[in-house]
């Protein structure tokens, strides 16, 4: 297979609560220059003394795992929906500390995956031949920023992707 320029095209965004259907999920809008998706892997160094002990190279290492963390710069999105998002858990009301959500009281110490307070984060890109991206589980971590002022307002996000129940990090999106 040749090698060849890779362009994505348009990327829209949308949202809804972890393990939703795809009818479910909401636009939360478009990016700029599109989404940057960096998946980390954890590792734990083995040391022994055979290269120096604890201050050597590792004789082993032990995989541990990966998340996702994809950061989005947004030109145009939907308020409402963005609104939703700010609460960082799903359901919870932004510029609360403490909420009640259904029947469970959210605020500090709240265990997110568990109680179903994250989200599905699906960029679903245009190109001919691209692979939308599909994050069965994340959430909002990272500060949420927007300008406000005379020129046009950019909304930054930065998600956290884990893997789910089933060990899904993500997956191809195939929905519409």
């Amino acid at each position: 297979m040749a090698a060849t320029v890779q362009v994505a095209g348009l990327a829209t965004i949308k949202v809804g609560k972890e393990g939703c259907a795809d009818a479910l999920l909401e636009i939360l809008g478009y990016t700029v220059n599109g989404a940057k998706i960096r998946v980390e892997s954890y590792f734990e160094e083995v040391h022994g003394d055979q290269y120096g002990g604890d201050q050597g190279p590792p004789i082993e290492m032990v995989y541990l795992g990966e998340r996702a963390i994809v950061t989005l710069e947004m030109s145009k999105w939907d308020g409402q929906v963005a609104d939703k998002i700010s609460g960082r858990l799903y359901g919870k009301q932004a510029g609360k500390i403490f909420d009640q959500v259904g029947d469970y009281t959210v605020g500090p110490g709240t265990p997110v995956f568990a109680p179903g307070f994250a989200y599905r984060l699906v960029i679903k890109v245009a190109g001919q031949g691209q692979i939308s991206w599909n994050f069965p589980r994340a959430v909002p971590r990272e500060p949420m920023e927007i300008n406000k002022g005379t020129r046009h307002s950019v909304l930054m996000l930065v998600w956290d992707c884990y893997p789910n129940d089933a060990g899904i990090l993500y997956q191809p999106y195939t929905g519409t």
